[in-house]
């Protein structure tokens, strides 16, 4: 499965002509993204008709060479084998003592200030008598 991005009048194009299906430049449902909107339903059957002609790994590289933003839709366990694949690193390992505990990384990289675990989340309540003691404040 993939999400495409293609909704500029630009990418509709490319989009349209990488699928072989200049026709659909013409057509009045799909003619800008408002109808495309309103007619998606059937375009996502005649995309996908299209789509089911190939793998997704093909798909992908079409898009790609063509500069039309498109990606694998993963599930969570996909998601990180991709991006692991990628060189991602996408687990954050924490070792305080304790045992090991393992979190998803931040997506957000600052060379100066990398984001870090720097400690475990809070267990099940080990904040309940404080934050009820504060409410009924």
């Amino acid at each position: 499965m993939l999400a495409i991005a293609a909704a500029s009048p630009a990418l509709w194009e490319k989009f349209c002509v990488l699928l072989g299906r200049d026709g659909w430049l013409a057509d009045d449902r799909f003619v800008d993204n408002g109808s495309r909107i309103l007619h998606a339903d059937e375009l996502e059957a005649e995309v996908e008709a299209v789509l089911a002609t190939d793998s997704t790994d093909a798909w992908l590289e079409r898009l790609r060479v063509a500069g039309i933003p498109a990606g694998r839709i993963n599930t969570v366990r996909g998601a990180f084998l991709e991006a692991a694949e990628l060189g991602l690193d996408p687990v954050d390992v924490l070792d305080d003592g304790a045992g090991e505990f393992r979190s998803v990384r931040s997506p957000i990289r600052m060379s100066a200030t990398p984001p870090t675990v720097r400690r475990r989340p809070p267990t099940n309540d080990q904040h309940g008598v404080e934050v009820r003691a504060e409410l009924d404040s």
